[in-house]
């Protein structure tokens, strides 16, 4: 049976000691269900949230909540009651008026159902396709605007052949779904899903998204979900691969397995390399701050919220943690910006408890938007920064290969072939800027940045 994952995050303690319990600001829920817990949460903007709940056992629930004032007030209500013992496990929105929510059978998790609302929550209608069938469950959904959405995950049934990856795609707003397979789905590993991790098994920018699986590879799509590639971390969690992934820039990214580890990419994801992250603390979850340069978040949390928990925070893209432990625990948390978040945990009634506003902030204080991971790189480059030229210097056991300039979204802006140990490229028509340059030989990928001046 998979996993449910909750940030038990809330109030925490700053870098400089100020606790953090006075920060997270309690505004109710609207819902008065009990026992009930929020176990979704999206933040459209600081004034519209829609939140989902479950019953702490696991068992059937249908709550949803929705503000438009920021907290201020709430509409709750309920999802189609007619569905058993099905829970939400997975909530997208794009406005107050339109949102999805994809729920599962407990304790079966071996389809799923899927629900849209264009009445901010009124009205919702089913929406078919092939996950409805047993074996065909998934765990996650996304949509990139109103057309173009995903769903995807896998059963929880312990079958590893029935438990593998499926990926659904839609063009029309979830009216049709259509499964992604043969060439444009990576070969899949037996029993390679995902966990049921809520708001952060997955991570987009753009038409970008990347997402974790539980044979520890992580999987890219740069075309809004048309096509896919896998990639390898290496990085092996004792409860099954990876938890949860976080990118600060279409380059940058961390992603962290349950067992207090962490690996971290400059290439988008080709490439990965483990990064040392406090011990003794699970790292279930990590979400990066937008309106940061390099500041993550990791929870601790595992199934179920408590009343405290730990809390791992960087500024500088992972190259150094600090650990504060928090009250109260809190099951899922959005963050717009490093002074605009949402977090949910225990409804105590339904203006107690249920959702929290960040009244803190979390500016880091980075002026560089790119962190150098690798430690031993196959090439070197001068100068560093450059204005005219760039020469760069490989090992003399690659014969042959492709450099590539990337800029920070990914994109590649100029190539040339490698035949020999030394390259000369020019730079003068670029922008001023930040660069990523990609090697390419022998197998392997390499990437350093350079910086144009």
């Amino acid at each position: 049976m998979k996993k449910i994952l909750y940030l038990i995050l809330s109030s925490l303690t700053l870098l400089n000691d100020t606790p953090l319990q006075a920060q997270w600001q309690n505004l109710g829920s609207g819902i008065d269900s009990l026992p009930r817990i929020i176990s979704c949460l999206r933040a459209v903007n600081k004034d519209v949230v829609w939140a989902t709940s479950i019953n702490p056992s696991f068992s059937r629930g249908f709550e949803f909540t929705k503000t438009t004032n920021g907290g201020l007030s709430w509409q709750s209500g309920l999802l189609p009651d007619t569905l058993g013992n099905y829970i939400p496990i997975a909530l997208s929105a794009l406005d107050s008026q339109t949102a999805w929510v994809l729920m599962i059978p407990e304790p079966s998790q071996n389809k799923a159902r899927l629900f849209k609302t264009t009445t901010g929550g009124l009205s919702w209608i089913e929406q078919t396709g092939g996950f409805n069938a047993i074996g065909k469950g998934v765990a996650a959904m996304h949509f990139f605007n109103a057309n173009e959405g995903i769903v995807f995950g896998s059963c929880g049934t312990g079958n590893a052949v029935s438990d593998s990856f499926h990926i659904y795609r839609t063009n029309d707003g979830g009216s049709n779904w259509s499964r992604i397979s043969g060439a444009n789905m990576p070969t899949l590993l037996n029993g390679e899903g995902i966990w049921l991790y809520g708001n952060n098994c997955y991570e987009s920018y753009g038409d970008t998204l990347w997402c974790v699986t539980r044979k520890a590879r992580v999987f890219k799509t740069v075309d809004r979900g048309i096509s896919w590639q896998a990639y390898a971390t290496g990085l092996l969690g004792t409860n099954g691969g990876l938890a949860s992934i976080a990118f600060q820039n279409p380059m940058q990214g961390i992603a962290t397995a349950q067992n207090a580890k962490a690996t971290r990419t400059d290439d988008g994801g080709l490439t990965w390399d483990p990064i040392t992250i406090p011990a003794n603390n699970p790292t279930g979850d990590i979400e990066f701050v937008p309106g940061t340069v390099a500041t993550y978040i990791v929870s601790a949390g595992f199934e179920s919220a408590s009343s405290q928990s730990f809390f791992m925070i960087t500024k500088n893209g992972g190259n150094s943690w600090d650990t504060v432990t928090y009250f109260p625990g809190l099951s899922a948390l959005h963050f717009l910006s490093p002074t605009i978040a949402f977090g949910g945990g225990h409804i105590i009634s339904a203006t107690e408890g249920g959702i929290y506003k960040w009244t803190g902030d979390l500016s880091d204080s980075v002026t560089t938007a790119v962190i150098d991971v690798k430690q031993e790189t196959a090439f070197k480059i001068y100068p560093n920064p450059a204005s005219t030229q760039i020469l760069i210097a490989t090992k003399a056991f690659i014969k042959q290969g492709k450099i590539s300039i990337l800029n920070l979204l990914g994109e590649t802006i100029q190539e040339a072939e490698l035949t020999t140990p030394q390259i000369k490229i020019s730079v003068a028509d670029l922008p001023k800027g930040i660069y990523m340059v990609r090697l390419t030989a022998e197998g392997q990928v390499q990437t350093q940045k350079i910086v144009v001046q």
